[in-house]
């Protein structure tokens, strides 16, 4: 008996899948008779995998409404012997063993007499869908409002002479007059140290945050320093500052 087609051949680009993604089956068959016949090319896919709508190329040209699933006809001409046929699926669950099998047919009724080309199995593994681990960070400027209260704190007072005393002649019983005496006046510049010190105490207030409101990705984030970390922590704690300084007033 004379066979229209004697071979189907389906492959695909992938052999494993994660739940998700695309993969493309190809068929090939050829003829080695003239005749022009009409054929219909089904492929039931197997279970957790599920038609790409739109996708279906025969000999290069989209059929947009085929659909392998439920069968679409195409002609077999002695013009063209050779024909090839391609559409995607996507794996839509994974199977308890987490493989799938499954082939296609091609029938027709040649010479009177109906028969059918069937193609050899495929099997696919789908694994669970991958995993996306994404790290989200933002730039944010911080802002801390300091307040600072002068103070000047008085130590002991010292008093001391600040140079000769100044001796005034005059008087009536200056000298010249026995028994007499000097009536004068002494002047004295004194100096009066008065040890201050002047100081600040800063004390910190709640720090707020102004998000720029622009993400960073990890392309555009600040390197990471040498153990892994790029942010900078600012501890702010009350603190004191002194400086000594002594004032003179005459």
């Amino acid at each position: 008996m004379a066979v229209l087609i004697e071979s189907l051949t389906k492959t695909t680009d992938k052999s494993i899948v994660s739940i998700g993604e695309q993969l493309t089956f190809s068929f090939v068959f050829s003829s080695n008779q003239s005749a022009t016949v009409q054929c219909t090319f089904t492929d039931d896919l197997a279970p957790c995998l599920e038609f790409v709508p739109g996708s279906v190329f025969f000999d290069g040209v989209n059929l947009a409404n085929a659909n392998p699933v439920t069968g679409f006809n195409f002609i077999h001409t002695r013009d063209f012997p050779a024909h090839r046929i391609t559409f995607s699926a996507m794996a839509i669950c994974r199977p308890d063993n987490g493989i799938v099998e499954n082939s296609a047919r091609v029938e027709y009724e040649f010479a009177g007499v109906p028969d059918i080309t069937i193609s050899n199995v495929v099997d696919i593994e789908i694994t669970a869908a991958a995993a996306c681990d994404r790290v989200s960070q933002q730039i944010v400027n911080v802002c801390l409002p300091v307040s600072v209260q002068p103070f000047a704190t008085v130590g002991d007072i010292v008093t001391r002479c600040c140079g000769p005393a100044t001796i005034i002649p005059g008087g009536e019983v200056c000298p010249g007059i026995p028994n007499g005496h000097c009536d004068f006046t002494i002047t004295q510049r004194v100096c009066v140290e008065v040890p201050v010190e002047f100081g600040a105490t800063v004390i910190p207030g709640e720090a707020s945050v102004l998000c720029t409101g622009e993400g960073c990705t990890d392309a555009n984030c600040p390197p990471a320093d040498a153990d892994g970390a790029n942010e900078t922590i600012i501890t702010a704690t009350p603190k004191e500052c002194t400086c000594a300084k002594t004032v003179k007033r005459q």
